[in-house]
């Protein structure tokens, strides 16, 4: 995946109808190719007018001023941007991260319930997978509008977390969820309940499992 501009849209790392009956093809399509992809074509617009921009990477990108970073970017550039280009650039970058994120937190016949370490600390943070499911889906009803719901990782514990648009939770995260209409409104309309529900039968739980790992690793 290429991490520095200019950034491409590559491949979902699974067909558009994989998913389905969770999530139906022309979504994943339209979300993938004109959503991440407009995303992108953002980013890379604005980045081509700052040369000193070029080489950073999405987190570096996500830890200049007004963008809000999230653990792993250690290095943190001093440089102001225009308001505009700021908000264009802050956006845009958290709309490539959240989607990418999101994609790859979904695989075809994933397995329906975590293991390993972060099914054990899962247990211990919210009771039991089935605790979790309902917090989680608590807190992807609550994002009004536009945003996301999030499993990261707070001082080595898992916690949920909610953002509106494409803002990007300041803590390392584990997986997400998209509810922005979007990402299930040709299939579900206005039911996001209906749609978090199949999203949850479609979790990709070893990656989450790695992604929960590294996160360890970082503390």
């Amino acid at each position: 995946m290429n991490d520095t501009y200019p950034f491409v849209n590559t491949p979902l790392p699974y067909a558009y109808n994989a998913l389905e009956p969770y999530i139906d093809t022309e979504t994943m399509r339209l979300h993938h190719d004109a959503h991440l992809g407009k995303y992108i074509s953002d980013l890379n617009e604005v980045l081509a007018i700052y040369p000193a921009l070029l080489k950073m990477s999405l987190d570096e990108l996500l830890s200049l001023p007004g963008c809000r970073a999230y653990p792993q970017a250690r290095f943190r550039p001093r440089i102001i941007l225009p308001p505009a280009d700021a908000l264009k650039l802050c956006r845009s970058a958290g709309g490539v991260f959240n989607h990418r994120l999101f994609f790859e937190s979904m695989a075809p016949g994933a397995k329906r319930h975590p293991r390993g370490n972060l099914a054990a600390a899962i247990n211990r943070a919210f009771g039991s997978y089935e605790e979790f499911t309902k917090k989680f889906t608590d807190a992807a009803m609550s994002v009004f509008g536009s945003g996301c719901a999030w499993l990261a990782v707070r001082n080595g514990v898992p916690v949920i977390l909610t953002s509106k648009n494409q803002e990007v939770v300041p803590l390392c995260p584990i997986l997400n969820l998209d509810v922005w209409e979007h990402a299930y409104y040709l299939k579900y309309h206005n039911l996001r309940a209906a749609y978090i529900s199949a999203w949850l039968n479609i979790v990709n739980w070893p990656a989450a499992e790695a992604r929960f790992q590294s996160c360890l690793g970082k503390h």
